[in-house]
């Protein structure tokens, strides 16, 4: 279960924490009123798969906070918590939990009270005005800190790099922005050393082009460490700095190689990317958002043959460019594409090559014109995850998709509509009405899409003939009669995990008898947006929850 204590905070709550068994907490206080409505929005990534986690921040670092390009796939996206005053009380229940994300000054305040098995996310802003005193923390407690943040132009960032060396447990190291300094390859030096004799496997570098005056540094650091994930995405990066980084890739040990958003990278880089691929141990490549034109695939694609790369991400806005991928997918380990939109030409090329690849998952804006012949193929294929991004002809494709999910081998399926494209009504009942018992899917993800009303219980009601064991829905018109109206279903499905998002119009009574009725000794999570409980509402669900000590639920 999720704590979210809103508004005015009693910090004495946490004297009881010790008796409470909670893996997600939420706190704000009555002066940072738009965090509720953040909750609600990060409430719809897996953040609550993470479980075990306490993230504290102070309120200044919220309006920096930007999850990075690579979060969202990481399920690293989190909520802050933010306290007004006497912290103290607080550590009373921090052992209570695996993981805790905090920011600077809250660390420094609150380091002495810390329990030797709390592993640490550290967090270091550009709005923090107090210089902290990182002499004073002790080395026990930097000792913690597993994961580093330096964000912005911080003074305190350039103030703790001295203590860097202290960090002796740091797995990762993420560096968004400018940091203050008079000599940047200094700063580095003291980064990339730390990096060096430390056993952190991860380095994210963003929103920072002064990067390409180190790449010596870091390429002198990268062979000799332990570095397994590199990041250095909307930097502007050279070709002279890929150049740099790909010859030590025969030497390193990094598996993941993210150079996202750099449209500067042209020809000679990734010539240079190609050379060195089929000597590295990089399994995860990331070139998304970057200009490609279609000699620069050609020559990635050959390297891609012979390299160990199994998961690719890759995309471009013109036609024909991706071409040369497709038309040798059937010659590469790819099991995982990630593509935007390329093109109809492309699209019959990848058609064409789906069937015999090693494809097991892909995510994919096609042409709807495309989609028929394209589900044909994939019948063939080998992939067990598909997730469709639609922009428009929702409803068409959502169609289409029902006509075939028979005869799929998929195991998960995701249907979504696009960045920046208003959600729109859409007749789900097809979909789940050609699924039965010899379909092998188990996952279907429609959280991306807005479930009719009078659709809501129908879909339901297939659910019993299925085979899912998670599903996701947006059901924003859902009121207590449809609620009421699922329980028997859900009961007889094989369901162990239910999202219900889109903020339902559905009253705390009925939420409490819908808990209370469900009998499914497989469930184990029920995630539902935006609904509000009294006090003797959510003590009478955690009475119902006293009998299946492995079922949780959540309220964002």
């Amino acid at each position: 279960m999720i704590l979210l204590l809103p508004y005015d905070i009693q910090l004495k709550v946490f004297n009881y924490l010790d008796v409470i068994d909670l893996p997600f907490i939420s706190l704000a206080n009555k002066y940072y009123y738009d965090l509720l409505s953040a909750y609600r929005v990060f409430g719809r990534s897996n953040v609550f798969l993470m479980g075990n986690r306490l993230d504290l921040q102070l309120a200044e670092d919220w309006d920096n906070y930007r999850p990075a390009p690579t979060e969202s796939h990481l399920v690293r996206d989190k909520i802050k918590v933010q306290l007004a005053s006497q912290l103290e009380p607080l550590v009373k229940g921090i052992y209570k939990f695996q993981d805790v994300a905090i920011g600077g000054e809250l660390f420094a305040k609150l380091h002495k009270y810390l329990p030797q098995s709390v592993r640490m996310e550290l967090n270091i802003t550009c709005k923090s005005k107090a210089r902290i005193n990182w002499d004073a923390v002790s080395d026990s407690a930097m000792e913690k800190i597993t994961y580093l943040k330096l964000i912005g132009q911080s003074r305190n960032g350039t103030n703790i790099l001295k203590h860097l060396n202290r960090m002796t447990n740091l797995k990762d190291v993420l560096v968004d922005g400018v940091l203050e300094s008079h000599d940047l390859k200094t700063l580095w030096d003291v980064i990339f050393n730390v990096l060096r004799n430390t056993q952190a496997t991860a380095l994210e570098i963003l929103n920072n082009p002064h990067i390409n005056q180190c790449a010596q540094l870091l390429a002198s650091m990268i062979p000799s460490s332990n570095l397994q994930d590199l990041t250095v995405c909307c930097c502007d990066i050279e070709d002279e700095f890929v150049q740099t980084i790909a010859k030590t890739l025969p030497d390193s040990k990094l598996k993941i190689l993210n150079f996202q958003d750099n449209e500067t990278i042209t020809d000679i880089g990734y010539t240079a990317l190609a050379e060195m691929l089929p000597k590295s141990k990089v399994k995860t490549l990331n070139l998304a958002s970057n200009t490609l034109i279609v000699e620069d695939v050609e020559i990635l694609s050959e390297a891609l043959q012979h390299s160990q790369v199994t998961e690719l991400y890759m995309s471009s806005d013109y036609d024909d460019v991706l071409s040369p991928l497709y038309e040798n997918l059937h010659n590469l380990k790819i099991q995982w594409l990630d593509i935007s939109i390329p093109g109809t030409a492309s699209e019959e090329s990848l058609i064409n090559s789906i069937a015999q690849s090693h494809l097991e998952s892909i995510d994919i804006d096609i042409d709807v014109d495309n989609l028929d012949e394209f589900l044909k193929e994939a019948t063939k294929s080998k992939l067990q995850e598909i997730r469709f991004i639609a922009s428009v002809d929702v409803q068409e494709r959502v169609d289409i998709i029902a006509t075939h999910i028979k005869d799929t081998p998929l195991k998960k399926l995701g249907i979504y509509q696009g960045c920046g494209v208003e959600k729109t009504l859409v007749d789900c009942f097809s979909l789940l009405s050609n699924l039965t018992k010899e379909t092998p899917l188990t996952e279907l993800d429609l959280s991306g899409l807005i479930v009719k009303r009078e659709d809501i219980t129908l879909i339901f009601l297939q659910l019993p003939f299925t085979n899912l064991t998670l599903f996701k829905i947006y059901c924003p018109e859902m009121t207590d009669k449809e609620l009421d109206n699922l329980i028997p279903a859900i009961n007889l499905s094989s369901l162990k995990y239910l999202l219900i998002g889109g903020r339902p119009k559905v009253s705390g009574p009925a939420v409490v008898r819908f808990i209370s009725r469900l009998n499914n000794r497989m469930f184990r999570k029920l995630i539902m947006e935006g609904v509000i409980l009294t006090k003797e509402e959510k003590r009478s669900i955690r009475k119902v929850l006293g009998d299946y000590p492995k079922f949780t639920v959540t309220f964002t």
